[in-house]
């Protein structure tokens, strides 16, 4: 009898654990669905827009060094671009990247979310997703939705936030690619060159009779056509037009300069480029030798005044 009273009193107890281990259970099987390795309902949209827009057919997500065919995206999310970079970049290649192959994407400026095919998305995600789960994929969706239309308000693009727009799930996806085994290899080698390549700065002497100097004060014809070449192969023409006159950069032949004329500040301007003027750096990729003929290539453009050359800027040198 006594056993049976035993039994009585654990009972109760045992089951009330196996209920909350089971619930427990269930609990944890129903939030994992919404685990960091699932896509988000935006990324997930924005997936099936790539796809269904056949951007595979010349973007790969997975580095492929074999096949050069394809453009990889693979390691996109570490790259730095901002949103409203890939929102102009996609509605005009060619405003974002010099020569640009790549057609706009017209209809996804215009093309709103498609609830249902949101949910059909969903649903094929896992199977423990729910038809009941609509209104919180939706919010889920719209929060995202929200913060990406808030960042690209921040850079005078507007964009609806009721109703949005395909665009929208397609620059969450590209955002989020991250990089493959190869790509992380490939960029710890490229980082390791760079700074190596940076590093030899810190022991270059800019005195007027040093190497680098003697050959950027060079009016030697055979330097300044290498010179010339480099200014080609490092598209600084994009910036500064293909005969030193500027674009969207400075004219580079007249005597007004932003930040001196001098071969020691050209040689600084080029090397750790001018942030606040959008110049980027170039010590990481070019020699302080390379840099150098770039020098005297620039000096070789004063006086010359190419057509359509672009109004003065800066202060005026004699």
């Amino acid at each position: 009898m006594k056993k049976y009273s035993i039994l009585l009193i654990l009972l109760p107890a045992i089951l009330l654990a196996s209920f909350g281990w089971r619930n427990n259970a269930t609990y944890a099987r129903h939030y994992a669905v919404y685990a960091d390795t699932l896509p988000s309902p935006l990324v997930l949209y924005g997936r099936y827009i790539f796809q269904r827009e056949d951007c595979g057919r010349c973007h790969s997500v997975v580095l492929d060094t074999n096949n050069t065919s394809v453009v990889s995206l693979d390691g996109l999310a570490d790259r730095g671009m901002s949103n409203s970079w890939h929102y102009r970049h996609l509605r005009d290649p060619s405003a974002t990247m010099f020569a640009s192959k790549m057609p706009p994407q017209p209809q996804l400026f215009t093309n709103p979310i498609n609830r249902a095919k949101l949910m059909e998305l969903y649903l094929q995600q896992s199977a423990q997703h729910r038809n009941g789960d609509s209104s919180l994929v939706f919010n889920k969706l719209q929060a995202a939705v929200a913060a990406m239309v808030a960042d690209l308000g921040k850079q005078n693009i507007i964009t609806p936030l009721t109703h949005p727009k395909e665009i929208i799930a397609l620059i969450a996806y590209l955002q989020q690619i991250p990089p493959g085994p190869q790509r992380r290899y490939l960029d710890s080698v490229r980082i390791a060159a760079i700074k190596n390549r940076e590093a030899t700065w810190d022991n270059i002497s800019l005195n007027d009779t040093s190497i680098v100097m003697l050959v950027a004060n060079s009016t030697n014809a055979d330097t300044i056509a290498m010179g010339k070449q480099l200014f080609k192969a490092t598209l600084c023409y994009a910036c500064h037009g293909e005969k030193g006159g500027g674009v969207v950069g400075p004219n580079l032949t007249d005597n007004y300069w932003l930040h001196g004329s001098s071969s020691r500040a050209i040689l600084q301007s080029i090397a750790n480029g001018r942030p606040d003027y959008g110049m980027q750096s170039f010590k990481s990729q070019l020699s302080p030798q390379e840099i150098a003929l770039l020098t005297a290539y620039i000096h070789s453009l004063k006086g010359t005044h190419p057509e359509y050359e672009k109004a003065p800027q800066g202060k005026k040198e004699e």
